[in-house]
């Protein structure tokens, strides 16, 4: 599967993947943040979501594996 955003070079697309290295979810489920990323606000004391500020029941983060894999694909498919 080829994924094709209209508009988007893949230079301009491999950019925002790359932000992307270990995509996960916290249990809201809402967004997709890089790993470490939210880690670090977690660990900064931080309760709520960054984006919404609705509180996080659980800290835990689960694997975004389906994003993983098609930024996977995409990368392969061109060559990035």
């Amino acid at each position: 599967m080829t994924v094709r955003i209209r508009g988007q070079s893949p230079r301009m697309l491999s950019r925002a993947i790359f932000r992307f290295q270990n995509p996960s979810f916290l249990c809201i489920g809402i967004r997709t943040y890089e790993r470490a990323c939210i880690k670090k606000w977690l660990d900064a004391g931080h309760r709520t979501c960054p984006i919404t500020q609705q509180i996080i029941s659980s800290p835990i983060l689960i694997p975004n594996h389906a994003l993983y894999s098609l930024i996977s694909n995409w990368c392969e498919a061109n060559g990035v």
